[in-house]
């Protein structure tokens, strides 16, 4: 499975899968035909989005593609989809246009198992198949549910059995971000259970657009008003995938992508580092130390209630934590939540060597102290809940943007401050790179991250639990 934003970045492995498999028939589910004009054969150009189907079929890579690009159509809109294919490939060479209308068969969503029973049987033998989906077929004719067409696509994608899949988000041409990242997540884990290892095409920082509609919709994603940046939104080439919420990072650490370009190769081999380093601090702080940590916090703050800790003396004071920076050194963050509210936060973010002994600590600081807030109450225990975070060492990283959203916590440190924003958040508010870093900077007293001056930001993997205070 190829994952990638431009749909035409599927040329190279469906291409690829041509030469492999001879008489390859394309599933093309897609609002747009891609088929042209141009390339014709012999061009220098390589293919874009729009014409890179055109390009296979000019090629003679391939003679049949089965044409989805709706749900419920009906005659009507069939009859506009052979006049829009008409007029484009009528720019082409009149032999290569009628290699293109002989080639490419308009099918609604409920003919397709006909169509591909029929060719697969084409000449007396089994022809091979893949199937390419674009996302931006759920936003024209999608039916009445898209969620449901979706799921119908990637269920009926895998039943196929296809030499290969390929997935495009295309952004582009996406009205609504927030709906069109939840679609490629869904489809990303589904598509990635099921078939072999993903490989990502990320694209390049510095990207032309590739038509005016294109041009058109990174205008309007750049001039998208201030009072709407904590919404999803996009941004052109690589820059894209800043913009990803936590919850698609989540996926892709499920199943790491293998990156065929340089963007990719670098987002994967972020995305490897940092599940083994979480792999190797889950194994140092197991359930019990959390729970040791709750149960040290819970009583500092009973204690301060009432007195006692679970009606009896404890006798105790919360210690004061003594910082020994080592190689084995960690992090701790308590925070207080009633319902959506935050209620208080503290944090010994480094220099702990057991993090069960500054809890108690930290919980008298975050439940009491913390200024943004008033002290949390016996009152509102029922509706209290506690998250525990661990750090791991924080490091340097010279790109703000180079972290996992839900995974890294950041300190950001600038003209003498210092800021931490932890994992937690983007995690529960589903929060980009983007929108962290923002976050983090309006944390900060400032607008946004660009009014941050010559910040250094660390990040470290993390680890965190939220739980009710009362079990």
């Amino acid at each position: 499975m190829y994952v990638h934003d431009r749909h035409g970045e599927s040329y190279i492995p469906v291409k690829l899968w041509a030469e492999e498999n001879p008489g390859l028939v394309l599933i093309l589910l897609d609002y747009h035909h891609d088929t042209g004009p141009g390339p014709a054969l012999n061009d220098k150009i390589p293919p874009a989005s729009f014409n890179w189907v055109g390009a296979m079929i000019s090629e003679h890579l391939i003679d049949t593609v089965l044409w989805v690009s709706g749900n419920e159509l009906e005659l009507p809109n069939i009859n506009a989809r052979k006049a829009w294919l008409e007029r484009k490939i009528s720019r082409d060479p009149p032999e290569i246009a009628q290699m293109k209308r002989d080639a490419v068969h308009i099918l609604t969503w409920e003919d397709l198992p006909r169509a591909v029973a029929e060719s697969r049987e084409s000449q007396k033998q089994k022809r091979p198949m893949a199937v390419t989906i674009d996302l931006d077929i759920l936003t024209i004719d999608p039916g009445t549910d898209p969620d449901k067409f979706l799921k119908e696509i990637l269920e009926t994608s895998v039943a196929l059995k296809p030499v290969g899949i390929t997935l495009a988000l295309s952004a582009a041409y996406q009205p609504e971000p927030e709906q069109a990242w939840k679609w490629l997540t869904q489809s990303y884990a589904f598509l990635a259970e099921e078939c072999s290892t993903p490989v990502w095409a990320a694209g390049t920082w510095e990207s032309a657009a590739e038509s005016l509609e294109e041009k058109t919709s990174w205008a309007a994603w750049r001039n998208t008003p201030v009072f709407i940046d904590f919404g999803k939104t996009f941004a052109p080439g690589a820059e894209l995938w800043n913009h990803a919420p936590a919850s698609f990072w989540d996926n892709l650490l499920e199943t790491i992508p293998t990156g065929s370009d340089e963007t990719g190769r670098y987002l994967s081999n972020l995305l490897n580092t940092t599940k083994q380093n979480l792999t190797d601090l889950s194994e140092i702080f197991p359930e019990p130390r959390f729970q040791a940590i709750k149960e040290s916090a819970r009583e500092t703050v009973q204690q301060t209630w009432y007195g006692t800790a679970c009606g009896e003396s404890s006798g105790r004071e919360p210690p004061l934590p003594v910082s020994q920076v080592s190689d084995s050194s960690y992090g701790l963050a308590i925070r207080y939540i009633r319902k959506t509210e935050d209620r208080g936060c503290f944090a010994l973010y480094q220099g702990l060597e057991c993090p069960e002994d500054a809890a108690g600590y930290i919980s008298r600081e975050a439940g009491f102290t913390d200024p943004r807030y008033s002290a949390i109450s016996a009152a509102e225990a029922e509706e209290l809940d506690i998250e525990i975070s661990i750090f791991a060492d924080f490091e340097m990283v010279t790109d703000p943007f180079d972290f996992v959203p839900g995974i890294h916590s950041l300190v950001a440190e600038y003209d003498g401050g210092r800021t931490l924003l932890q994992a937690g958040i983007a995690a529960e508010r589903d929060f980009s790179r983007k929108q962290f870093l923002d976050t983090l900077a309006r944390k900060a007293g400032l607008e946004n991250l660009d009014a941050m001056p010559d910040p250094l930001f660390s990040r470290a993997v993390t680890l965190y639990q939220r739980s009710p205070f009362l079990d």
